[in-house]
């Protein structure tokens, strides 16, 4: 059974894994986790992540458009396809059981290409699967677990049941669009390629060929935020990957990304990773 809603998340970053038994053995991570903004890396396995404290607001894609979706305790979020690179934002502290369930062991049950569709497009909420996750999760911490037999009969049982689950919930067509996809593209690329300038609506607009109006409401339709939260959002993740793959000092990064100072990136970071760049940095060393 899940363990009933409770508030004590820790302050600090917990993370346990752990890897079940059986012929596809599953990766189990438990985990805590302040509000965070990560790429969602590609995998050959079907990613599903099971909320235990925290109701959370996440924000995703999957290469198809922005989406939104409110993740209690007892619900899933969106499962990630494999194969698939996308992005997520969740806004408040949590622990969540994430499972990844290997492509090759969907496979020996089901079609892999119709299997899930309807699930990778909104939270969820599922006893059984909840209820099969915890029980993979048990027995791969148990001092003395029951052993191959049974993680694979529990690995089955999860992918028929959610099989059903998929069957029952009809598939959420992604918001609008709001760019033509050649469009779109050379926006988003052109927000990555200006970064470290004062970027502004008017000037966005212009390159899109819009009316200012017409150009938030288009943006907000592709990517489900304002432009002002979707290049913070891009900022804080190039100031990431600078962190922990480059040399570059502190003000270096901060300059490199867009933000006033290393003070203004320091305090962007705390207030919206719960870490600051120091802190990054350190546990990288």
């Amino acid at each position: 059974m899940l363990p009933p809603h409770q508030p004590d998340i820790p302050s600090r970053p917990r993370i346990e894994m752990r890897r079940s038994a059986g012929q596809f053995p599953l990766e189990l991570t438990m985990f805590d986790l302040p509000p965070h903004s990560d790429p969602d890396p590609v995998s050959d396995n079907f990613v599903l992540c099971l909320a235990l404290r925290g109701t959370v607001r996440a924000d995703f894609h999957f290469g198809d458009g922005w989406r939104r979706a409110t993740v209690p305790p007892g619900s899933f979020m969106p499962i990630t396809p494999p194969r698939t690179l996308g992005e997520l934002m969740i806004d408040a502290p949590h622990r969540h059981l994430m499972l990844a369930l290997p492509m090759t062991a969907v496979a020996e049950i089901a079609n892999v290409g119709e299997t899930f569709g309807p699930l990778h497009g909104d939270a969820f909420r599922d006893p059984l699967v909840a209820r099969l996750c915890m029980e993979l999760w048990g027995e791969a911490k148990a001092a003395n677990p029951a052993g191959p037999l049974f993680a694979d009969c529990a690995r089955s049982a999860l992918v028929a049941a959610l099989r059903r689950r998929a069957a029952q919930k009809p598939s959420q067509p992604p918001q609008g669009a709001g760019f033509s996809p050649k469009i779109w593209v050379r926006l988003a690329a052109e927000i990555e390629n200006r970064l470290d300038e004062a970027l502004t609506v008017a000037s966005l607009a212009t390159f899109s060929g819009m009316r200012e109006t017409r150009f938030l409401q288009a943006f907000k339709q592709q990517t489900g935020m304002s432009p002002y939260r979707y290049v913070l959002q891009k900022r804080l993740q190039k100031a990431s990957i600078l962190l922990t793959g480059s040399t570059l000092g502190l003000a270096e990064i901060a300059l490199a990304t867009g933000f006033a100072d290393q003070a203004h990136m320091t305090a962007t970071f705390a207030r919206h990773l719960g870490r600051t760049p120091g802190a990054i940095r350190r546990a990288l060393h």
